[in-house]
C-alpha cells in the first residue's frame, strides 16, 4: 500500500515536470501569435494581457500582400529545397562509400564527421558568412 502511494506521488511528479516543460516550451510560439493578432497599439499596454481583447488579421494582411515578402519566401523555398536535395544526394553517396568500402583514410574521414557534429551549428556561422562573402554569393539567389 505505501509502495503504490509512492509511484502513485512519483508519477503525479512526474506529469507535473512534463506539463511545465511543455509550457515552457510552447509558451514562445503562442506568445508570437499572440503578438501578431493584437493590434498595434495594445501590442504594449499595461497589465499584459494574454489573450488579446480585439484580435486582428491585419498583420496577416499587410505582410502577405508586400511583394518583397513574397519574393524572400519563395527564394527561401528554392534555395532550402535545392540544398536539401544536393545535401541528401552527396550524404547518401558519402555514407554508402564510408559503410561499404575499406579505403585509405575511411578512420580520419569518419573521425573528422564526427568532430563536426560535435560542434553547434552556431560555432561555425562567422566562419560560413566569411565563405559565402568570398564565393561573392551573398545576397543572391
Amino acid at each position: 500500500m505505501m509502495a503504490t502511494r509512492r509511484r502513485l506521488g512519483s508519477r503525479i511528479l512526474f506529469y507535473l515536470l512534463m506539463l511545465v516543460i511543455l509550457i515552457y516550451t510552447i509558451f514562445p510560439f503562442y506568445w508570437a501569435l499572440r503578438s501578431a493578432i493584437t493590434p498595434d497599439e495594445r501590442l504594449f499596454e499595461t497589465p499584459v494581457r494574454y489573450i488579446p481583447a480585439d484580435p486582428t488579421l491585419k498583420n496577416f494582411r499587410q505582410v502577405l500582400s508586400d511583394d518583397l515578402f513574397l519574393r524572400a519566401i519563395l527564394n527561401s523555398t528554392f534555395v532550402a529545397a535545392s540544398v536539401t536535395l544536393i545535401s541528401l544526394l552527396i550524404g547518401a553517396f558519402a555514407a554508402y562509400a564510408l559503410g561499404r568500402f575499406r579505403f585509405r583514410g575511411r578512420s580520419i574521414t569518419l573521425y573528422l564527421v564526427l568532430s563536426m557534429t560535435m560542434f553547434p551549428q552556431i560555432a561555425v556561422l562567422g566562419a560560413l558568412f566569411t565563405m559565402v562573402n568570398q564565393f561573392g554569393v551573398y545576397n543572391t539567389l
